[in-house]
C-alpha cells in the first residue's frame, strides 16, 4: 500500500492531465482516482475489523481461568478448568481474525497494482535469499563436501590398513581381534558419514521448508536453481571426463605401436649386425693367432727333430770309435782327437735339445691357449647368432613398453591438469592442483581407461584382419564336401563330444 501510494503521488500530474483529455480519462484519471480511494479505504477497513475483533476478545477475557490444554483433564478443579464457553469464545475470535484478513485481502484484490506491488516486495526479499542460498550451497559443496570426500578417502586407506592387520591376527588372539573389528566398524561408520556429507547438495531450495519459503515468496525456479550433483558425483564426472580426454590424446593405435616396434627392432638388428661383424673379426683374428702358434710349434718341432737326428748320428760315431778301440790309442792319435770332438758336439747337441724341448713345450701351451680362445670366439659367435631373434623381439617389446609407460605418465599429467582446471576454476580454495581430490581421482582413472582403450584397439584391429582374411575368423572350419557326414546319425561327433 505504501509503495502504491508513492507511485500514485509521483504519477498524479499525468492523472490530472489525462482528466483534461476525454479520450484518456477512462484509462488514466478514473483508474488513478479509483485506486487512490481504495488504497485510502483499505487501511481504515482493516484496522476497524481488527479493532472489532480485539473488542470481542477483551469481552471474553476473564470469563474463565486455566489453559486450553486442561480442557480434557478430568483431574483439574472446576474453578481452574477452561469451560466450553471460553472455548467457544476462542473459536469466535479466531474466526473474526480470519474474516478480517480475508475481507481485507479480497478488497485489496480490487486495487489495481496491489498484487504486482506485493509480488515485487516478496521478490525483492526472495531473489537475494535464493541467490545467497545458491552461493552458500556452492561454497558448502566445494568446502565442506571437498573436505568430507578427502576424509572419506583417508578413511578408506585406514580401513585397508586395519583389514590387513585383522587378517594377520592369530585365531587365539581374540582380544586383539575384537579391538580391530571394533575399529573397523568405527571407520566404516565414519566413511559412511563422510560419504553422505561429501555427496550432499547443500541446496536450500531442495529442502521441503526452503522450497515452501521460495514458493511463497514467488521466486522463479530458475533463480532458486534445480537439482545439482554433490561434490563426490561432480568429482567423479570431472575426473572421468578428464581421464577420457587424456587417454584419447595419448593412446597409441595399432599402426603406431607397430611402427615403434619396427623401429626399435631395426635399430636392435643393426646393432646386432655390428656386434656380429665384430665377433666374426675377433674369431678370425683368434684363428690366425692359433694358426701362427701352430706353425711356430711345427717349426720348433722340426728343429727339435733335426737336433735329435744329429745327436743320434754323433752317438753312432762315438760308438763306432769306441768299437774301433779309440780308448787304447795315444792322446795325439787322430782317432782320439775325433772322439774328443764328437764328445764335445754331443754335449752341445744335448743342450740344444733341452732348450728346444723347453721352447716347444711353451709354444705348445701357447697353441692350446690360442686354440681355446678361438673356440670361445666361435662359440660366442654362434650364441650371438642364435640370440638375434630373441634380442630383436625383446628390443621391440621394451620400446613398446617404454612408450606406453611414457604416454601413461603423460596421460596422468594431462588428466591432472584438466581435472584441476575444471575442478577449481571457480574457487581454487588454495588447493594444490597435483594433490587435489579431483586430480588424484583423475590419475587413478587413467590406467584402467588406457587398458580398455588398448583392448578396444586390439579388438578393432583383429576384426579388420578377419574381415580381410576370413580364414582368421575364430571357429572357422574348412568346408566339407556335399552330402551327409557319416557321424551325423549318431548325434555329436567324437570331436564335438570331446
Amino acid at each position: 500500500r505504501a509503495l502504491l501510494l508513492i507511485f500514485l503521488m509521483v504519477t498524479s500530474p499525468l492523472a490530472f492531465a489525462s482528466w483534461l483529455v476525454p479520450k484518456f480519462a477512462q484509462d488514466g484519471w478514473h483508474k488513478w482516482w479509483d485506486t487512490l480511494l481504495r488504497l485510502a479505504v483499505f487501511a481504515p477497513l482493516l484496522m476497524i475489523l481488527l479493532w472489532v475483533t480485539l473488542m470481542v476478545a477483551n469481552a471474553f477475557k476473564g470469563k474463565a481461568v486455566g489453559t486450553l490444554g486442561k480442557l480434557s483433564d478430568p483431574g483439574t478443579p472446576a474453578e481452574f478448568s477452561l469451560g466450553i464457553d471460553a472455548l467457544f469464545g476462542y473459536l469466535v475470535i479466531l474466526g473474526m481474525l480470519f474474516l478480517s484478513i480475508k475481507i481485507a485481502s479480497k478488497f485489496s484484490g480490487t486495487i489495481a497494482g496491489f498484487a504486482v506491488a506485493g509480488s515485487a516486495l516478496k521478490l525483492s526479499a526472495g531473489v537475494p535469499l535464493a541467490l545467497g542460498a545458491r552461493v552458500a550451497g556452492f561454497a558448502g559443496r566445494n568446502i565442506i563436501g571437498r573436505r568430507a570426500a578427502m576424509s572419506e578417502k583417508e578413511t578408506e586407506k585406514d580401513i585397508g590398513k586395519y583389514r590387513t592387520l585383522l587378517a594377520k591376527v592369530r585365531p587365539s588372539d581374540t582380544r586383539r581381534k575384537g579391538i580391530l573389528t571394533e575399529k573397523l566398524d568405527e571407520l566404516e561408520k565414519s566413511k559412511k558419514s563422510a560419504g553422505g556429507l561429501a555427496n550432499r547438495q547443500f541446496r536450500l531450495g531442495g529442502t521441503a521448508l526452503g522450497g515452501a519459503v521460495f514458493q511463497g515468496l514467488g521466486v522463479p525456479g530458475g533463480v532458486v536453481g534445480g537439482k545439482v550433483a554433490g561434490f563426490t558425483d561432480r568429482a567423479k564426472r570431472i575426473a572421468g571426463d578428464a581421464a577420457k580426454r587424456a587417454v584419447e590424446v595419448t593412446t597409441l593405435s595399432e599402426a603406431q605401436k607397430t611402427l615403434i616396434k619396427n623401429q626399435a627392432e631395426g635399430q636392435a638388428r643393426a646393432q646386432h649386425f655390428q656386434e656380429r661383424q665384430s665377433k666374426e673379426e675377433a674369431a678370425r683374428t683368434k684363428q690366425r693367432e692359433k694358426e701362427a702358434a701352430e706353425e711356430k710349434a711345427r717349426t720348433k718341432s722340426d728343429e727339435h727333430n733335426a737336433a735329435e737326428t744329429a745327436r743320434k748320428e754323433l752317438q753312432q760315431t762315438i760308438k763306432q770309435l769306441e768299437d774301433a778301440g779309440v780308448q787304447g790309442t795315444p792322446d795325439n792319435h787322430p782317432m782320439r782327437r775325433q772322439y774328443a770332438e764328437a764328445q764335445i758336439d754331443l754335449a752341445g747337441r744335448d743342450a740344444d735339445i733341452e732348450r728346444l724341448k723347453t721352447e716347444l713345450q711353451a709354444i705348445e701351451r701357447e697353441t692350446v691357449t690360442q686354440t681355446k680362445s678361438w673356440q670361445d670366439a666361435v662359440e660366442a659367435l654362434k650364441e650371438h647368432n642364435s640370440m638375434e631373434k630373441r634380442v630383436v623381439n625383446r628390443a621391440g617389446e621394451e620400446a613398446l613398453t617404454q612408450a606406453t609407460a611414457n604416454l601413461q605418465e603423460a596421460a596422468k599429467t594431462i588428466a591432472t591438469n584438466i581435472a584441476s582446471r575444471r575442478g577449481t576454476r571457480m574457487v581454487p580454495l588454495g588447493t594444490d592442483p597435483d594433490n587435489s581430490y579431483i586430480s588424484n581421482l583423475a590419475r587413478e582413472m587413467v590406467t584402467p581407461r588406457i587398458k580398455n582403450a588398448a583392448l578396444r584397439e586390439r579388438i578393432k584391429t583383429e576384426a579388420e584382419m578377419r574381415k580381410d582374411d576370413p580364414s582368421l575368423a575364430e571357429g572357422a572350419a574348412p568346408s566339407s564336401p556335399s552330402g551327409p557326414s557319416p557321424n551325423t546319425s549318431g548325434g555329436a561327433t567324437s570331436g564335438q563330444r570331446q
